[in-house]
This record gives structure tokens, C-alpha cells and sequence, in this order.
């Protein structure tokens, strides 16, 4: 999440050039001192502390449709002070891509004010800091017994942050099915006495409850070794899925959690797959492309 704010002042050379314009008698020349382009500046900060970023960079391009990747500008944040700054069009929608080291790759939409005179904004920028260690995910992606991926939305917002902060590494832990303990069968009714069989108001003899049906069959339990087996499966399925999108198998560690060690108790574990966010790649980090537009 990105927060941006905005404040606007004319600068005193402007007035300066106009001044001695005038004094030159250059009057009909004023016209064109007016110049429409914007300087937009500020501060690149962390959302949490509110303290510069450091070293990264901010991109702007085109946004008149989403997703525009015609590039316009470009600028440095200062290591030092977090400063940023570029030259733009006035009254135009730009969309900005903020890439610094250990934060996420951040999309801003940005419009240019219309005022016809030059302007200099200054617009600071905080970005989220990448939570090492964080959860993304935990719950269920496989029916029991299965190793058919069931994408859910949440999968798919992890999809689609590694695609766009390629220096994020993730952690994957597969849970192998635990069988869960049979529920107690019920307390069997206590015999009654056969009463003679009611009548209805004609005399006809009213039917006894039909008995209830048999329980569901249960399924056999797996052994350690299909339940690895399964679980191998799984993260084969995961990899797949992740490949099609165009996410390197490199940036996914796996974790088969071992059955032997698992409760016998399933309902303590709701979920067959848990996604951490486990390191930052430097070397991906301090790549000063922006290749995934």
C-alpha cells in the first residue's frame, strides 16, 4: 500500500525571467514565458517508520490505459535524503513504478495539475516494507486424497506479487491427510415395549418411522510412504501452476512435513499448503531494470 501527498508552489525565478522581460520591453514575449511542464518531486519513504528508503528508483509512464507501458521519465531516489524527481506533461495520468530494495514494487496512478504556468509538486511516496517471515497463505489446496491444485483468489494474489517483486523467495509446506479419529457412534436407543399400531380416523394402521441409513463408508488410511508419495505430487502440481505463469521454480523452497511427526487428530490441521514469505533475493533486489511491466 502507497500513500501520496501533494503540495504545489510557483518558484521566484519565474517571476524573476518576467521581471526582466518587462524591463527589456520584450512584452509580447510574456506569453511565452508561460511554460505548462511540471517538476514533480518529494520523498520516497517507508510506510512504517516514515523515514527515507535509500537508494531505488521511480519510473513514469503513460497511463491512459491500464497497464500502459510507454515510458516517459525516470528519476533516482538519493540514497541519502530519499529524494525523488521528474519533469512532466500537466494534466496527464501517469502511472509510476517504484522499485527499492527490501520494499514491494509499487504501482501509483498520478494526474498532473492543468495550470498553464510552470509548477514545481512536491509529492512523497511510502512504501511497504517486504515482511521476511510473513504468512501468506494457509489452508486448503487439494481435496483430501488428491493432488489436483484447486486455485483460490488468494493463490492467485501470490501469483501475481511474485511476478511483479521478482526478488521475493517464498517458502512452501506441503501437509500430507491425516486421518481424522472416527466421531464416537451414537448411544443406542433404549428398547420400548411394542405398542399395538395406531389407527388413523378410518382405522387404517399408520406406518413406524423408517430406521436411518447406513453411515458413509470411511476411506482407507494411507501409509508414510503414499502419503509422501502424495505430497511429492502436490508440489509437482504447485511448481506447474506457478511455471505456467512465469515464476522460476528457483524462488520456491519446499517443506514436505513429515507424517510420522502428525497429530492423529486432522480437525488441529485445517489446511494442506502454508506459503511464507522466506527471503529477498539480492542480487534480483539491486537490478535496476523494470523488466515486468
Amino acid at each position: 500500500m502507497s500513500i501520496i501527498n501533494t503540495a504545489v508552489r510557483v518558484p521566484h525565478l519565474l517571476a524573476a525571467i518576467v521581471a526582466l522581460l518587462a524591463m527589456a520591453g520584450m512584452q509580447p514575449a510574456l506569453a511565452q514565458v508561460k511554460n505548462p511542464i511540471k517538476l514533480i518531486r518529494g520523498l520516497v519513504l517507508d510506510a512504517k517508520t516514515k523515514k527515507p528508503v535509500g537508494t531505488g528508483k521511480v519510473w513514469a509512464y503513460e497511463a491512459e490505459g491500464k497497464g500502459s507501458t510507454r515510458w516517459v521519465n525516470n528519476s533516482k531516489v538519493n540514497s541519502n535524503t530519499g529524494e525523488y524527481q521528474m519533469i512532466l506533461d500537466p494534466q496527464t495520468m501517469y502511472r509510476f513504478r517504484l522499485k527499492t530494495p527490501g520494499y514491494f514494487i509499487t504501482d501509483i496512478y498520478y494526474c498532473t495539475p492543468d495550470d498553464l504556468n510552470y509548477q514545481e509538486v512536491d509529492t512523497n511516496i511510502y512504501l511497504e516494507p517486504i515482511p521476511v517471515g510473513a504468512q501468506l497463505f494457509a489452508g486448503r489446496l487439494f481435496d483430501p486424497g488428491s493432488a489436483v491444485l484447486k486455485p483460490t483468489p488468494k493463490l492467485y494474489e501470490i501469483e501475481k506479487m511474485l511476478k511483479i517483486n521478482g526478488a521475493v523467495v517464498v517458502g512452501i509446506t506441503i501437509t500430507p491427510d491425516v486421518k481424522s479419529a472416527p466421531p464416537p457412534p451414537p448411544p443406542a436407543p433404549a428398547k420400548k415395549a411394542k405398542k399395538p399400531a395406531k389407527k388413523g380416523k378410518k382405522g387404517a394402521a399408520v406406518a413406524e418411522a423408517p430406521p436411518p441409513p447406513p453411515p458413509a463408508p470411511v476411506q482407507p488410511e494411507l501409509t508414510d510412504e503414499q502419503k509422501k508419495e502424495l505430497g511429492r505430487q502436490r508440489i509437482t502440481a504447485i511448481k506447474e501452476y506457478m511455471k505456467a505463469a512465469g515464476i522460476s521454480v528457483t524462488r520456491l523452497e519446499w517443506t514436505l512435513a513429515d507424517p510420522i511427526t502428525l497429530s492423529w487428530n486432522a480437525t488441529a490441521l485445517p489446511e494442506n499448503v502454508a506459503i511464507v514469505i522466506k527471503s529477498i533475493n539480492p542480487d534480483e533486489d539491486d537490478d535496476d531494470s523494470d523488466s515486468d511491466m
